[in-house]
């Protein structure tokens, strides 16, 4: 997967990264995800990433953060549904950023963390399809960090 910045966004993660399922990988992700500041309450993700054969576009608004929750409004735009995913991020002591998604039977929950050098994101995803009494791995993948040009 690769990631793309330039002047006010926020740091290239470029890469290349495997979906998994337990330990079984079941697809490949290429492309690009670029994050940039919207003045300083926002950060806006474009993702345009090819997932095996599909091909996935959305837009995620992160923001405006809400100082008495300790939480971030997530917002996904999904290009080929139209549909809206929301979810709540919150960021720990140790900079491991955690998002709950979804309402009712069918959610979802994530965590990512970059590592101190900046050089690769970790991200760990699950699902629950019984209102979260079971919960199970969904996807890991890690991306790594490439220059690129703005």
């Amino acid at each position: 997967m690769e990631r793309r910045s330039g002047g006010g966004h926020a740091p290239a993660l470029p890469g290349t990264a495997a979906a998994r399922l337990g330990e079984t990988v079941v697809q490949t992700l290429s492309g690009t995800d670029t994050y940039e500041w919207l003045d300083r309450f926002f950060v806006i993700h474009h993702a345009d990433v090819m997932a095996g054969e599909d091909h996935v576009q959305n837009l995620e608004m992160v923001g405006p953060y809400d100082g008495e929750r300790g939480t971030f409004l997530t917002s996904v735009y999904d290009a080929a549904t139209g549909e809206v995913e929301r979810s709540i991020a919150s960021v720990d002591d140790a900079g491991v950023w955690s998002f709950r998604a979804g309402e009712g039977a069918l959610r979802g929950q994530s965590t990512l963390r970059v590592d101190e050098d900046g050089q690769h994101m970790h991200g760990a995803w699950s699902r629950t399809e019984d209102g979260g009494a079971t919960w199970r791995p969904w996807m890991r993948l890690t991306l790594t960090r490439t220059l690129t040009s703005p």
